[in-house]
């Protein structure tokens, strides 16, 4: 009896190892395998201001093979500028996709980011990251692609100014002269116009003009009356009629509807606020105005893939946000990520008109 069920035992030992080596011998295991294979549609990308929505380079790659069928890979393209051996560069988790586009804005941004030079020829290196398994992980298996170079002349976005029909707001503030005043931008063409300007103390009267000249100068029919920190009113076209006027000193926002002849002004005071920032989500750190530029700054600490967005006043009701990102804002837009821990210079720019307001983040 007993050599009977030690023979039992024996065979159901045999029968486990058994099923145990057929199990280690169905397991896959990833090869080092074949890296994708890069391609930029151009080497030289033509950065002109004028073609800023157009498309400027499209990276493709071919698949990555890890030796097996049913494989999961995720790509990262990452882009840096050359010689500079991927240390710190610009990436873009595509997951499964195979290419990435980039227009002529996007491209331009991402090469300033990168800190090249405007106006000067610059080279940008791109490659391709692949992964299976859990990256950072003994199961994670990483390749790269070969080396993609693209050229180009980046242009300065503050510099940039889509031509949107605008008004003129020339004033006390700066001398009188239509053609050197700020502008209101109407981006619809809707004769709605909006922008911002600067009044010192005691220099707060205004007129709008239709054009950089005093042909059709639109001023105040009397009525205007502020609440709450705005300023609206009814415009006149009197010729020689009262000015418009802010009621203090400051950075305002102003509105002209030519279509019901009414206008309006907002003094604001500028921050940005986020994850980024010291504050958090919780309280604005406050940006200062530079006369001689005639745009808001500060420089602070930011933490590194964390969000900002400007906002004015404190609160809600004015904040900008980029939803490209193309440096060029949008009211209510997407937030703003910081690449990297470090201190920052960020610059907001409003001077140009609506459609036109921009920044810049630039590392110290």
């Amino acid at each position: 009896m007993k050599l009977w069920l030690t023979q039992i035992l024996g065979l159901c030992a045999g029968v486990v190892l058994l099923s145990s080596c057929e199990k280690d011998e169905v397991r896959v295991v990833a090869q080092p395998g074949t890296p994708s294979t890069l391609t930029a549609s151009t080497t030289t990308v033509d950065l002109a201001e004028s073609k800023a929505a157009e498309t400027a380079v499209t990276f493709s790659w071919t698949p990555a093979d890890y030796g097996y069928e049913g494989q999961v890979v995720a790509y990262e393209l990452q882009l840096d500028k050359k010689g500079n051996k991927f240390a710190k560069p610009q990436l873009f988790a595509v997951g499964t996709a195979m290419k990435k586009t980039f227009t002529v804005a996007e491209l331009n941004s991402l090469m300033l980011e990168l800190q090249l030079p405007a106006d000067a020829t610059a080279e940008i290196e791109a490659r391709v990251k692949t992964s299976i398994g859990t990256t950072g992980s003994a199961t994670a298996t990483t390749r790269y692609s070969a080396v993609s170079t693209v050229s180009g002349t980046p242009y300065s976005a503050g510099d940039v100014v889509i031509p949107y029909p605008s008004v003129y707001i020339p004033g006390a503030h700066q001398g009188w002269d239509p053609a050197s005043a700020p502008k209101a931008a109407s981006v619809a063409d809707n004769k709605v116009y909006e922008g911002y300007a600067n009044f010192p103390a005691a220099n707060n009267e205004f007129k709008f003009t239709a054009a950089p000249n005093w042909d059709l100068a639109y001023g105040d029919d009397g009525s205007a009356a502020t609440t709450g920190g705005t300023t609206t009113g009814k415009l006149s076209t009197t010729p020689g009629g009262p000015n418009l006027k802010v009621p203090t000193a400051g950075y305002y926002m102003l509105k002209a509807d030519l279509n019901t002849q009414t206008w309006s002004a907002t003094r604001t005071e500028w921050g940005i606020i986020g994850s980024a920032t010291a504050k958090g989500w919780d309280g604005d750190t406050p940006m200062t105005f530079d006369v001689a530029n005639q745009v808001w700054t500060v420089t602070t600490d930011l933490k590194g893939g964390q969000a900002m967005k400007f906002r004015a006043n404190g609160n809600w009701d004015v904040n900008f946000g980029d939803n490209e990102p193309d440096k060029i804002l949008e009211y209510g837009g997407k937030d703003i990520i910081v690449k990297d821990d470090g201190n920052y210079t960020v610059t907001l720019s409003l001077k140009n008109g609506a459609g036109n307001y921009t920044y810049k983040i630039r590392q110290n």
